[in-house]
């Protein structure tokens, strides 16, 4: 029984700690390994510290969208809230909602006009962000 739980704690620090890299790196299949095994061995993750890694990650990506919601971007910001769907978590959302509400208006403002894609991601962004003023 000490040697189980002493596996477990180790493993509970090594799956902490892997949580973050999957993050940066946006894998989402190492990030449900690090869930599975955390399922099948009974250990909760304590993973507090990542919404703020999450919510920075997010700012630096919507700031690239100031006139249009390039592919790459829209793939990094679909990621990363998969990610917080898979951990249950999200970054804190008011910095986000302001930043994203000041974008889309000035592209509202510009008339741009969107491809099927780009509307998807825009209502995707706006449901994670709780965002219903739009």
């Amino acid at each position: 029984d000490d040697f189980l739980l002493s596996a477990r704690k180790a493993l509970s620090y090594k799956l902490k700690n892997e949580v973050p890299r999957a993050i940066e790196e946006r894998d989402l299949d190492f990030m449900k390994r690090i869930l599975d095994e955390a399922k099948k061995w009974q250990i909760e993750l304590d993973v507090e510290e990542v919404e703020e890694l999450i919510g920075k990650s997010f700012l630096e990506k919507l700031e690239k969208c100031a006139y249009s919601f390039p592919s790459d971007v829209v793939k990094d910001i679909s990621l990363l809230m998969e990610l917080c769907n898979m951990l249950n978590k999200k970054p804190n959302l008011w910095k986000l909602q302001n930043i994203f509400y000041d974008i889309y208006k000035g592209i509202k403002s510009r008339e741009t006009t969107f491809d099927a894609e780009q509307e998807l991601f825009i209502e995707q962004l706006k449901d994670f962000l709780n965002f219903n003023l739009i």
